[in-house]
């Protein structure tokens, strides 16, 4: 068993569940809306002892007495720095029972860092914190980012600085270090003091960044007076996407770690289709809208709204920005110029992270050398003291690997994804002939409704079968039906992503369809044999009770044959390569037998089965997946879609003097590996799962995994 976390025992201590009860009536009695309401209690309760231990053995500004923390906390709300969660319920948060461990826990302000920050994490495990989406920006990296931006690199001329979503203020508390150590006056300071601010919706995290703000002055000579702090509570998208948002105060520099995560994790449907709205026109266009990247918006939206023109920006973003194909647009950067990037080490983010640093303003002229940007890698050390964690590598570098220009206008109008100069031999390549072949596979679902178990042979002319019950999701994720027959030529093979690994398929599902081939390809048959008819039928009465149709739609227009994948001509050909939409690393596999290819997979068809091999090889590759996964960072291929072949993978042409000997050691790589993955696969036992076999796939042939890795090599760098 793991150890419970501090705050897990905590918890469990029945006098601090009392007092947490009576502490969240008073909170919601002030309008707080109390989630999570043991963590606040225990954060507050070690806030308020901090407080405490370093502001009362002070005495009261302008007296000689030496005040209790009630004291003090009414002082600092009637100099401005308002405090209205521990005013609200100070003698109960004062009154819960810490255990003993609590002493261990570090709270001393010589740390110069975000102190809520550190307890936090060291009080929640971090699958607690990882579940809610908190990703913290550890203080060193907080310190490098503020001391990059040059904050007094005037001494006349201090910059107005607004971090508009600083949870419990880990960029304010760099500022305010850096000109604490400052050689500026005492007066001086002060007025720096009051050009720093932050906002956050969550009223906990602003009183919490007002409680690490006076700790920080605790040792200084600016605790008599905090009367500067400048941080509020405030819905900063909302704020931003009102109307008289634009009237707002603009600052010279913005700064932070903005909310990470799709626009579909907003609570408020109003505000999440404003954001919907507001993504259209600053050209983020995901393919669903709801999947579009909040920080992304949340930050352009700041830069257009808050910060003056030449101002700084400087926000910790997913590393997306780099690679999304849904920031192909976006990627043009119309708003800003002296662009450059740090790339984090996957040590400080569960989810692989940037820096983007940039001026608000225009890039001169429409010129891709404009998109050739500066990058240097943030490498992480745990294990170094406090103050040397994060190292910077000298810039190199980056470009896309493709720019799109809209000729009519003669504007660049896509950049694609940006990769290390010299990853590649040529700064903008074109996209590979095989990209126009490529098609999406169909939507073979309903899984419970159309994925079947064949119980009788596939040569009877009916065959019985159950539901395919592994898949299904709400509202279908029972099956309307416990065994079925329809006539065996509705019974097709086809393939899912689930199944995919490289150069092979674990397992050939089945699926009813109500179609027949006409020419080249699918069509729905109107005169279905009487099982398949009957049973068609049932299907779609069903499909349309759960599900809400447009006019003169049905399970076979709505959901079969969405956008027509199915009844492509593409679906029927002889030799297809198929690769995955999505995950970690790109892997093909060879389809020799017609099988339908499910929509969690992408397909090319091929002319022959040599051409099939070379495809999968180079699909497979090392280089392939380092290109789209490692250079840009893991995490590039959540959407790997048609994105590897927007490389420019030449077409087989094994006569061509250049380079078709290259082409024929890639066949005969991919034949020998696809022999190999084949033999893994059959004899493995049913019940190992994919994942398993795929892992064996990349580490059992290791001879001819670097004959195909290094025919691929010299195919793109040759």
């Amino acid at each position: 068993m793991p150890k419970p976390s501090f705050f897990q025992e905590f918890n469990d201590n029945p006098a601090a569940r009392e007092i947490i009860l009576e502490i969240t009536r008073k909170w919601e009695a002030l309008g707080f809306d109390v989630n999570n309401p043991g963590e606040k209690c225990l954060l507050f309760a070690l806030a308020a002892r901090m407080l405490s231990r370093n502001f009362s053995p002070k005495p009261l500004p302008n007296t000689e007495d030496f005040g209790n923390l009630s004291q003090w906390v009414d002082f600092w709300t009637s100099i401005g720095v308002e405090l209205p969660i521990l005013q609200a319920s100070l003698p109960e948060i004062l009154s819960i029972p810490l255990p003993p461990q609590s002493e261990n826990i570090s709270g001393n302000t010589g740390q110069k860092g975000d102190i809520f920050q550190e307890l936090y994490q060291q009080l929640f495990l971090h699958s607690q914190r990882f579940a809610r989406g908190e990703f913290f920006t550890p203080q060193a990296l907080a310190n490098k980012i503020v001391g990059e931006i040059c904050l007094l690199q005037e001494t006349s001329i201090i910059p107005r600085i607004i971090d508009p979503a600083c949870g419990t203020g880990v960029f304010l508390v760099a500022c305010y270090c850096i000109i604490l150590e400052s050689s500026l006056s005492d007066p001086e300071k002060i007025s720096a003091f009051k050009q720093i601010a932050g906002f956050d919706i969550n009223p906990f995290s602003a009183e919490l960044t007002r409680v690490n703000l006076l700790l920080i002055l605790a040792g200084t000579p600016f605790w008599r007076d905090p009367s500067f702090i400048q941080v509020r509570v405030q819905n900063t998208l909302e704020e931003l996407l009102a109307a008289s948002s634009r009237n707002q105060e603009q600052f010279d520099v913005i700064l932070g770690n903005p909310p990470w995560g799709s626009l579909a994790r907003l609570p408020d449907p109003a505000l999440r289709d404003q954001m919907v709205v507001a993504a259209k026109r600053l050209e983020i266009q995901a393919p669903i809208q709801a999947n579009n990247e909040l920080a992304v918006i949340f930050m352009d939206l700041c830069v257009e709204v808050l910060l003056r023109s030449g101002g700084n920006v400087a926000m910790v973003l997913p590393r997306t920005i780099l690679e999304s194909s849904s920031l192909d647009k976006w990627r043009v950067l119309r708003s800003y110029r002296d662009i450059f990037i740090w790339v984090i080490d996957e040590s400080v983010f569960p989810i692989p992270g940037v820096v983007f640093f940039a001026r608000k303003g225009t890039l001169l002229g429409d010129n891709s050398d404009n998109y050739r940007i500066p990058v240097s890698r943030a490498k992480w050390n745990l294990e170094e003291p406090v103050g040397s964690l994060l190292e910077l590598t000298p810039p190199e570098h980056w470009v896309p690997y493709h720019v799109d220009w809209d000729k009519a206008n003669k504007l660049i109008h896509r950049v694609r994804k940006w990769v290390p100069e010299d990853s590649f031999n040529t700064a903008a390549v074109q996209r590979s002939e095989y990209y126009a072949q490529a098609e999406k596979g169909a939507n073979i679902g309903p899984i419970t409704f159309v994925s079947v178990i064949p119980k009788s042979p596939a040569q009877d002319a009916v065959v019985e079968f159950a539901p395919d019950l592994e898949g299904g999701k709400v509202p279908f994720e029972s099956a309307p039906y416990s065994e079925a027959s329809v006539e065996a030529c509705y019974i097709f093979p086809y393939v899912k992503s689930r199944h995919l690994i490289p150069f092979g398929i674990t397992k050939i599902l089945h699926c009813f369809l109500p179609v027949q081939v006409v020419g080249d390809h699918f069509e729905f048959d109107r005169h279905l044999a009487p099982h398949a008819a009957r049973h068609w039928d049932f299907l779609a009465t069903k499909y349309a009770a759960l599900r809400s149709l447009p006019p003169g739609k049905d399970l076979f227009s709505h959901y079969l044959n969405h956008k027509h994948h199915l009844e492509s001509p593409k679906m029927l050909a002889r030799f297809k390569v198929v690769f995955n939409e999505g995950g970690q690393r790109v892997k093909a596999a060879i389809l020799r037998e017609g099988e339908i290819v499910e929509h969690t997979l992408v397909f090319v068809p091929v002319a022959s089965e040599v051409e099939a091999f070379y495809l999968a090889g180079i699909m497979n590759s090392a280089y392939i997946s380092d290109f789209f996964t490692g250079a840009g960072g893991r995490g590039s291929a959540r959407h790997v879609s048609l994105r590897p072949l927007e490389f420019p993978i030449p077409i087989l042409d094994v006569g061509n003097p250049t380079f078709g000997t290259i082409q024929q050691d890639i066949v005969d790589a991919a034949r020998s590996l696809e022999e190999y993955v084949k033999e893994l696969v059959d004899n493995s036992a049913a019940s190992v799962p994919p994942s398993t076999i795929e892992k064996k796939t990349r580490s059992y042939f290791p001879a001819a995994w670097e004959r195909l890795n290094a025919a691929v090599t010299r195919l793109f760098r040759e």
